[in-house]
């Protein structure tokens, strides 16, 4: 299995059937493949500039001509898929950060939930009681 084929998998279990579930051994492979994922995007955004440049260059210096056109043509249709390609490589890490976003919203929101509740029965009034006197 391929970095690229990883997904979020949609769990059906919770409340909401949106919220995307990650498996460790998911993560793990994505985490590991960055390095390489990285480096494959960095050459190939490094050549595809490289040859528009002399393409540019080319031109230029020569003048556009019907060979200079159908290059410039096909070098538009190669960096097309070069880009699809790079971001199907990014894919899987964009997925991860917003996973955590998600998580680290959803945290922030059960937290504050928590203290309101704990504020209204306790009658504490700060959040400094709340963390000192329930968390340690």
């Amino acid at each position: 299995m391929s970095v690229t084929d990883l997904s979020l998998r949609q769990s059906g279990e919770t409340t909401n059937p949106n919220l995307p579930i990650l498996r460790q051994e998911n993560v793990q492979m994505i985490v590991q493949s960055a390095p390489d994922a990285y480096n494959t995007n960095s050459l190939s955004s490094m050549r595809c500039s490289d040859y528009g440049k002399n393409l540019l260059a080319e031109i230029q210096q020569h003048g556009m001509s019907d060979d200079l056109d159908k290059r410039c043509a096909e070098y538009i249709d190669k960096a097309k898929r070069t880009l699809k390609a790079m971001n199907e490589r990014r894919v899987p890490f964009t997925k991860l950060f917003d996973h955590w976003r998600l998580l680290k919203s959803v945290n922030a929101k059960l937290l504050n939930s928590v203290f309101m509740l704990v504020t209204r029965f306790s009658g504490l009034q700060t959040l400094s009681h709340f963390s000192n006197d329930y968390i340690g």
